[in-house]
């Protein structure tokens, strides 16, 4: 394969420096014309020093030169006249493990002060820490759930070592106005005051009839307010599960039937997995008066709807002892008269204790208008 050459000639031709010869590209006679007339010898040794030359440049031309590199851009073309065109570009630095000599270390930053298990004394009262170690944050954090002037932004804590070792002093720093300070957290409410006579507690919160108070003692004097009201709440509840079957609570009141003269219980379970409702008779003792039941397990997928219980042939009326086992949270009725061609029914639900009575149809579904009324009569 033959290389053509050409290309890299016109290459160095287009950027080499011009020879300075003035006899270039003259004939030999007037270049022998301009020296005067030489001599025949002098003559002779010029066209031989000539022909010498030409002979060099045709050898030159006529041997193969080395492949020139492909050029990626014009400042390669021009080699090193390009260079002072080129921005030259700033060296990557070393990647280095540690940190470089002239960069000055992070400050350490200092551990908060943590303050011994003492009291805190505000107000006129004395307040105990919950816990030893609390830091300066954690103590205006627990002081302001219940003093909201005792934020870390309002007030200060003075704590001398030598002097007090047994005590911590809230100071408030200033005074600022605005809205109320009530943050919304959860209230303990109490039904009624704490005590008859002082000392009262500093703070507590009492259910009247009008709503909920809240009561300060301080070394000027106690005082009461009546706690704004920032939800509207109404009394009711609603089912995680679709309402049992009209159907089960006809089966159940039959089951009462036949043993008039016994207490029963019974619970209504629904089961998340099969998306149906059941009858569960758990083992129970029973008499005339009371019926005493195992408890029946459950869990997240299979749970107790409804209990429901009988008074045989009295009428359904909610007894203390009922008060008091069913302050489980959930689902209640009692049904009575049950030698009666329709036996009665009443229905309620519980919230920790307190109850509310609420219809059949609030827990069962009709498959026809009047199929509770055929069954019980609410």
């Amino acid at each position: 394969m033959t290389e053509n050459t050409e290309p890299r000639r016109q290459e160095q031709d287009l950027f080499a420096e011009p020879r300075n010869d003035p006899q270039e590209g003259a004939a030999p006679e007037d270049a022998a014309a301009k020296d005067g007339g030489s001599a025949p010898g002098a003559q002779s040794e010029d066209e031989s020093a000539a022909a010498s030359q030409t002979d060099a440049e045709t050898a030159r031309e006529t041997t193969p030169s080395p492949a020139a590199p492909e050029a990626e851009s014009l400042f390669d073309l021009m080699g090193d006249a390009g260079k002072q065109f080129q921005k030259p570009k700033p060296p990557r630095p070393a990647p280095s493990a540690t940190r470089p000599a002239t960069q000055k270390p992070e400050p350490k930053r200092a551990e908060p002060k943590r303050y011994p298990k003492v009291p805190v004394r505000y107000a006129g009262h004395t307040i105990e820490l919950p816990r030893e170690g609390m830091t300066a944050e954690e103590i205006h954090a627990f002081l302001e759930d219940d003093w909201p002037e005792l934020g870390k932004n309002r007030s200060e804590l003075v704590f001398d070592e030598k002097a007090r070792p047994d005590m911590i002093f809230a100071v408030v720093k200033g005074h600022r106005k605005g809205a109320s300070a009530l943050s919304g957290k959860p209230l303990t409410v109490l039904r009624e005051a704490p005590q008859e006579a002082p000392p009262y507690p500093p703070l507590f919160h009492v259910l009247a009839k009008d709503g909920v108070y809240e009561v300060r003692h301080t070394p000027a004097g106690g005082f009461a307010a009546r706690v704004d009201a920032v939800v509207e709440m109404r009394e009711g509840f609603y089912l995680s599960a679709p309402k049992a079957p009209a159907a089960l609570l006809a089966e159940v009141v039959a089951a009462f039937k036949a043993v008039p003269h016994e207490e029963a219980l019974v619970n209504v379970v629904y089961d998340r997995a099969a998306r149906e409702h059941s009858l569960r008779w758990p083992a129970q003792e029973r008499c005339a008066a009371a019926v005493r039941a195992a408890y029946t397990p459950e869990d997240d997928d299979r749970f107790v709807l409804c209990q429901i219980h009988s008074h045989g042939t009295m009428r359904p009326f909610w007894s203390p002892r009922d008060d008091e086992d069913e302050v489980r949270t959930g689902l209640y009725g009692v049904v009575g008269n049950v030698d009666a061609t329709l036996p009665a029914a009443l229905f309620r639900y519980s919230c920790g204790g307190l109850y509310r009575e609420v219809p059949a149809a609030s827990i069962f579904a009709e498959r026809f208008p009047g199929e509770l009324l055929a069954t019980v009569a609410a």
